[in-house]
């Protein structure tokens, strides 16, 4: 039961860190905008390529971490 635990508490804390990184990169984009001169269209493609890499690399981690194990990856 310990290992159980141990893995919905990491699924709990990686959700929160998902949303907490999007929504840090959702009050952030207006400053870079300001500073690097990007349009309404632009910011939105920051944010989208933003989603993507996480989406993307958080199908590895899964896949590399069930291989090998959750003691070794960490």
């Amino acid at each position: 039961m310990e290992k159980k635990n141990l893995l919905l508490l990491i699924c709990t804390v990686l959700s929160f860190f998902t949303v907490f990184a999007v929504n840090a990169v959702t009050i952030v984009i207006p400053s870079i905008a300001t500073e690097f001169h990007m349009s309404n269209i632009v910011q939105n493609w920051v944010t989208i390529i933003f989603l993507l890499v996480v989406a993307v690399l958080s199908v590895p981690a899964g896949q590399i971490s069930g291989k090998y194990g959750l003691k070794r990856v960490t």
